[in-house]
């Protein structure tokens, strides 16, 4: 039972929703950063590989940091240019949305990295099924046409979708997220219930950065339930990705998940340009960040160590949200146990980032 609950389950990885990728995974040059038993793998195949074709996938759901599928290409582009084999390697960057970045700005810049590198990108093509042993994956594009590659090399980003357990409860939109206020992080049809992270249904790209930005928000207007006020301190969809290009370069990419809008912190630096400094960030800063800082609840997002001010939506003219008097609190806790009715299983969200 609870009083107030806080849904922050993350992702699942959908390895057995593609025919044949399940089986094949870990074997037969085919392999993923998005699995801890699979990850090893990766580099192993990257540094045993000095020619024929490299095809990294991204699917056509939400995905954890949207622009990892492409981050790992370019450390692979880099480490077999550094080997010297990089003339005998094809690369292929292969994703189902319909460009390879979501924000604009970002995006222009990111093909730009590709062209220079030698990765030929394709949009609206969808992985659907894979023949380890044949090393053959088959794609489907948006009009339907069915396209089969030959592999040396299949780095896959899985299809995602939030975990079983919320998408079968009564907590899930039709696609199978949390389903809450895109500002305040506030279910829906639950007034006691929030959500934040990749399992929720707020429409910004799936990352560290967004979770971190989001965290105070849930915090404040929990406090704000529990004190019977309105929940009013919102969210204003800041999301980041910092994407590593290789050659100890890196591309932070800061914008708005709602707008497009790209916002930078580190004026006047360019952060359409890849830099070093970036990458010493992520390198030292963030890892301390990732394991100590926001843990501890420490850190901000876009504002780093320091608490950011609140913002808070106006005042509603409606009924407020408050927190349920005893009789409501009951009749809530039975209507979230109740069995749900027609609840999707569909795993795609329109919310990843790339």
């Amino acid at each position: 039972e609870y009083d107030i609950l806080v849904v922050a389950a993350g992702l699942q990885q959908n390895f057995n929703v593609v025919p044949g990728l399940k089986e094949t995974m870990g074997k037969n040059s085919v392999a993923s950063i998005y699995s801890l038993d699979y990850s090893p793998v990766v580099w192993q195949n990257i540094q045993a590989l000095n020619s024929g074709k490299a095809i990294f996938t991204n699917p056509c759901t939400a995905v954890n940091c949207g622009g990892a599928p492409q981050k790992i290409a370019y450390l692979a582009e880099a480490e077999w240019r550094k080997r010297g084999v990089r003339d005998s390697i094809d690369i292929e960057f292969i994703t189902a949305t319909p460009g390879i970045f979501a924000c604009p700005e970002y995006r222009v810049a990111l093909e730009k990295q590709m062209a220079a590198k030698g990765i030929s990108p394709s949009v609206k093509t969808n992985l659907i099924e894979v023949d380890g042993d044949k090393k053959i994956a088959v794609f489907e594009k948006e009009g339907g046409e069915i396209v089969t590659k030959e592999f040396d090399f299949l780095h896959v980003t899985p299809p995602m979708s939030s975990p079983d357990f919320v998408k079968n409860s009564p907590l899930a939109n039709a696609v199978g997220f949390v389903d809450v206020d895109k500002e305040t992080c506030q279910h829906n049809k639950y007034p006691n219930v929030f959500a934040l992270g990749d399992c929720s249904s707020l429409p910004t790209s799936k990352t560290y950065s967004a979770i971190s930005s989001q965290a105070p928000v849930v915090v404040s207007n929990v406090q704000s339930l529990m004190e019977e006020k309105e929940a009013t301190r919102i969210y204003d969809g800041y999301t980041a990705c910092p994407v590593l290009l290789g050659d100890s370069q890196l591309m932070l990419a800061e914008f708005n998940g709602y707008t497009m809008e790209a916002i930078p912190t580190f004026w006047p630096l360019d952060q359409t340009k890849p830099n070093a400094f970036f990458y010493w960030l992520k390198r030292f800063v963030f890892e301390h960040v990732y394991w100590h800082a926001m843990p501890n609840g420490r850190w901000y997002g876009k504002y780093m160590f320091f608490e950011p001010w609140a913002q808070h939506k106006a005042e509603s003219t409606e009924t407020k949200a408050t927190g349920p008097t005893p009789s409501e609190h009951a009749a809530l806790k039975a209507q979230v146990a109740a069995p749900s009715t027609g609840t999707s299983q569909a795993s795609s969200s329109s919310s990843s980032d790339s």
